[in-house]
């Protein structure tokens, strides 16, 4: 395992298309605790995986068929997509977690599975509530709905629907 041969950040990979996840991923995964490298895709992460030598993956659960080898990794699936029965293979997926999600939820289990390689092979580790919760920072909601509104504003754009007047 990576992680156990480096100390410092744990280098997080992150395949996930939509700005506005990988937005919310930012705030959620911070520095100095963790070092984030985003991809499109998974070609794209293939290319430079040696270089970036991830402690753990986060990655879209459309992006899960292709993925080989022991990095750890986490499947992000949307409110509505359909998880399967079971954890996929290769063993290395420990978990499944629904977007939107807790962030304070989210940033224990990457320090679980990176750090201490928790929830492993096969486990099931789906983030539910807790009473335990991280704060989140005082404006998170404002900066969320204004990355949602920004990111809606571009796809009205693409698709030429007309802004609607205030």
């Amino acid at each position: 395992m990576w992680s156990t041969e480096r100390k410092g950040p744990l280098v997080v990979c992150i395949v996930e298309s939509s700005p506005a996840v990988c937005s919310i991923l930012r705030l959620s995964l911070r520095e100095p605790e963790f070092l984030l490298r985003f991809f499109s895709d998974i070609p794209a992460l293939h290319e430079s995986i040696s270089q970036e030598r991830p402690d753990v993956l986060l990655m879209n659960i459309s992006f899960r068929q292709g993925i080989t080898g022991s990095i750890p990794f986490v499947l992000l699936a949307g409110a509505f997509d359909v998880l399967p029965p079971s954890l996929p293979e290769p063993p290395t997926c420990r978990a499944f977690v629904r977007v939107p999600f807790d962030s304070g939820e989210l940033a224990r289990l990457v320090r679980s599975i990176g750090r201490e390689g928790n929830h492993g092979p096969g486990g099931t580790a789906e983030i539910k509530p807790s009473d335990n919760i991280i704060p989140a920072p005082p404006d998170l909601e404002r900066r969320v709905r204004r990355i949602v509104q920004e990111e809606l504003q571009k796809r009205d754009k693409e698709y030429g629907i007309p802004e609607e007047p205030e």
